[in-house]
């Protein structure tokens, strides 16, 4: 499994976000300064490559931690350039797993596919 091209959102690829998931992308930037990790040096352009891999790497059928080994590989290429390390955007990754792993239990399997 590859990183999905909304993960690899970078300051200069901010369209695909927007083309591929914008009601994520729209949802951390009005959340992610309440969010228990984040550390005030850093911006959303910072997080949403987190927020964003999460959330397309979700899986039904595994948990995070399972996947946390393979997540931390993508995370070099679909960092973009976030200046998050993996132990700073480990958190943010994790938020948007379980983000979508609720809106689908509420909304139903379809929410938030691209």
């Amino acid at each position: 499994m590859k990183p999905h091209t909304a993960c690899i959102a970078t300051l200069d690829s901010m369209t695909a976000v927007e083309t591929k998931a914008p009601s994520i992308a729209i949802y951390w930037q009005e959340q992610y300064r309440n969010e228990p990790y984040y550390n005030h040096e850093f911006t959303f352009t910072d997080y949403l490559p987190a927020y964003l891999l999460g959330s397309e790497h979700y899986s039904s059928e595994t948990s995070f931690e399972t996947a946390e080994d393979q997540l931390c590989g993508y995370w070099t290429e679909a960092r973009g350039r976030s200046r998050l390390r993996w132990s700073q955007a480990r958190n943010a990754v994790r938020a948007g797993w379980y983000h979508i792993k609720r809106a689908r239990k509420a909304y139903g399997p379809m929410w938030a596919r691209s």
